[in-house]
């Protein structure tokens, strides 16, 4: 059956479902006429309804309230959290919440949240129909999408569910669009220790593996973690996949926990993207949630990365209005064939998942994959501090199992291990190996470019910029170069020994008086900053060729 006819069975079948529906017709609490069912899910409905006298359409999400069972009683919790979430958030890139309460006369136990009807499509579909979108409008698409969670992050709200089916993309009556984020059902309060006891019981992950942060796999979630999510939204637009993918929960937890993240060049070969987004998504992805822009810096990155695809993107943003939350339609305009919401809601959209992580017996033979890098290895007394990915990524798998999911084990190998498993008599002799060469190349770049590089007090150039390094003169240990440029924050790279050659591209953040300056060691505050692991690295990206 194609989407098309898809969609329509089920519109048929809700259809169906409303002629037997006492809320169909009825006025909700006396002041909210309901018209049709929108959508169904399991323990609720969502219905279009319209607010009398003041004739205002609404959106009115619907659920029993009875609690019979414990997972009646949570998702009810849930729904009522959404709601106290939405009452604190009033933004152009939110959806505004306009009552909430208990269903006055019905039959059963209800519960209703009356919220703004928006007549548009989601990122999902847009995605499903188009498969790809150009870098400009995923860039303005970001930008709002940022705003949108900036503003739950000052109220010390982190959505953890990001994901298109939960972006919505409205048009507005002078040909523009914005961006509305939706279904706060599992954001979570930093700072409010009741919300996790009530809501989220240790051992527990909630979210959409496909689209969640690495941290969120051990329970625990940051604003840093909608950040990774915007990068996995930010990948999958523009090239048309997602970064990590398994077979199943298992395989993807591990691909997320161990693989590096692959760039879009390599994911979209026939895809132009300018490097400083290439690079931009590629720190969102970033594994340690340290090393990922905060909002602040990304606002900035992302109008960076503006002005370099508009060419001059402060008179688009003037033309924008103070909302900043829609762009001219044209060739960033959705295909006619592109349906408004309210539809069915599309059974194949990843979902929520919350999973239990049972107990496990001490295991070590969970190994993540180790990332290609060139740097040197870390000292001995290190080496434990892998020792928490390692079991984060144990626990995480034998969660999975939870689920009917079979047991996966990744073993870190040697080029020696490997060269050890090949067959013998497809081995080429030793003795005629060829000669290791004894320099290799060292690729640096930047975002934005045109940063200088230096060595010590020694001016190298700017990047672009490549240089050949004698093996043996990192032997004994790695070599640092300075990238700096005006008006940002500089990094370096520490280059070690290699086999490759190496391309390390880095990714500079505006030097701000917004920008965080330094971040806590220290468990999670009420803002929500990550406790930073043992042993990270610098924010650069080290990929071998």
């Amino acid at each position: 059956m194609s989407g098309g006819d898809r969609h329509e069975a089920e519109r048929a079948e809700l259809a169906s479902d409303s002629r037997r529906d006492p809320l169909i017709g009825s006025l909700v609490n006396g002041k909210y006429r309901v018209t049709s069912a929108i959508a169904r899910g399991g323990m609720g409905r969502i219905y279009y309804a319209t607010q009398v006298p003041l004739e205002r359409p609404v959106a009115l999400k619907v659920v029993q309230g009875d609690g019979d069972n414990e997972h009646e009683s949570q998702f009810l919790k849930r729904f009522l959290q959404e709601a106290s979430i939405l009452a604190k958030l009033q933004h152009p890139n939110v959806v505004t919440l306009y009552d909430y309460g208990k269903i006055e006369g019905a039959h059963v136990e209800q519960y209703f949240i009356a919220m703004e009807f928006l007549a548009g499509e989601t990122l999902t579909h847009r995605l499903k129909v188009r498969q790809r979108l150009p870098v400009g409008e995923v860039l303005i698409l970001a930008r709002q999408i940022v705003r949108g969670l900036r503003e739950a992050h000052k109220r010390g709200i982190v959505h953890r569910d990001l994901k298109p089916s939960n972006i919505i993309i409205v048009p507005e009556g002078d040909g523009s669009e914005i961006v509305k984020l939706v279904d706060f059902g599992i954001g979570k309060m930093m700072g409010r220790p009741e919300d996790a006891q009530d809501l989220t019981q240790d051992g527990v992950f909630v979210g959409t593996p496909r689209y969640m942060a690495p941290e969120q796999f051990d329970g625990t979630a940051y604003p840093a973690s909608d950040i990774y999510a915007l990068g996995t939204i930010m990948f999958q637009a523009l090239a048309g996949r997602l970064p990590f993918e398994g077979a199943n929960m298992a395989e993807l937890m591990v691909a997320k926990l161990a693989r590096p993240v692959p760039l879009l060049r390599e994911a979209a070969p026939g895809v132009e993207v300018p490097d400083s987004v290439e690079m931009l998504v590629h720190r969102l992805l970033f594994r340690d949630p340290h090393e990922r822009p905060t909002m602040d810096q990304l606002a900035q990155l992302l109008m960076s990365c503006e002005d370099e695809v508009f060419g001059s993107a402060h008179n688009l943003r003037q033309g924008l209005g103070s909302s900043g939350g829609s762009w001219p339609r044209g060739s960033f305009a959705p295909t006619s064939s592109s349906p408004l919401l309210p539809h069915p809601v599309d059974s194949r959209v990843p979902p929520t998942v919350i999973a239990a992580v049972p107990a496990l017996p001490p295991i070590a033979q969970l190994t993540p994959r180790p990332m290609a890098t060139s740097a040197a290895p870390p000292p001995a007394e290190k080496k434990a501090s892998r020792a928490p990915l390692a079991v984060m990524a144990v626990l995480l798998v034998a969660g999975a199992l939870a689920f009917g999911i079979y047991w996966v084990k990744v073993r870190a190998a040697s080029p020696a291990a490997v060269a050890s498993s090949t067959p013998s008599a497809t081995s080429a002799p030793s003795e005629s190996a060829a000669p290791a060469p004894t320099a290799f190349k060292l690729t640096i770049e930047s975002a934005p470019s045109g940063a200088t590089v230096m060595e010590g007090e020694r001016t190298l150039g700017t990047t672009p910029f490549e240089i050949s390094i004698e093996r043996a003169s990192v032997a004994s240990g790695p070599r640092t170069f300075a990238i700096s440029k005006d008006g940002f924050v500089a990094s370096h790279v520490d280059q070690g020994a290699s086999d490759d050659n190496v391309h390390s591209m880095v990714s500079l953040a505006p030097d701000t008086s917004s920008a965080v300056k330094s971040r806590p060691q220290t468990k999670p505050t009420a803002t929500g900053t990550p406790p930073r692991p043992p042993g990270t690295s610098t924010s650069d990206i080290r990929l071998k060729r």
